[in-house]
């Protein structure tokens, strides 16, 4: 537990920036306006999301649905965070940081402010069926911490793990 409190105060800082870029996109952009950054490839583009990743709505309480469920996955990841290893430690405070970002979004404007408007790669022809757009949903900070967790636990899970294993029973 002494050694958590180092994580808890990165979902703070996830929590800070993701708030205060929010806030700011809020402030300053009009709904729908965008600012080209590097073309048409990144830009930044105020858009709200009532639904879950990808605008994902489970009806008209979605909203309690989604505040319900963040909130029990946070318990989880702070219980994750005070008990887990140092880099499981790392990801899940990534993915509480962001969980808690989008959290108080839905909690206190029913929707979740998303501002960053990026190309999707382009994929040889023969793949065009996976995918039928040519821009990612748009998305936040928050997001993206959520992503970059999700991959580190990924890499730790699939690659990180399986070392552990082999040198145990190498061993």
């Amino acid at each position: 537990m002494k050694e958590s409190w180092k994580y808890f105060l990165i979902s703070v800082v996830i929590i800070i920036i993701d708030q205060i870029t929010k806030y700011l996109v809020r402030l300053k952009m009009p709904l729908y306006h965008s600012i080209e950054l590097i073309g048409d490839y990144f830009k930044l583009t105020h858009v709200e999301n009532h639904g879950a990743a990808f605008s994902l709505s489970l009806g008209e309480y979605s909203r309690w649905i989604f505040i319900a469920l963040t909130s029990v996955l946070i318990v989880v990841f702070i219980y994750l965070i005070i008990k887990q290893p140092k880099l499981q430690k790392l990801y899940y405070s990534f993915i509480l940081g962001g969980a808690i970002g989008n959290l108080i979004d839905r909690v206190i404007f029913g929707k979740v402010t998303d501002f960053l408007d990026s190309l999707y790669p382009r994929i040889p022809s023969e793949w065009n069926w996976f995918y039928s757009f040519d821009r990612w949903p748009t998305f936040n900070i928050a997001d993206s911490m959520i992503v970059i967790g999700m991959i580190i636990f990924a890499i730790d899970a699939i690659i990180l793990d399986n070392k552990r294993k082999k040198s145990l029973e190498e061993a």
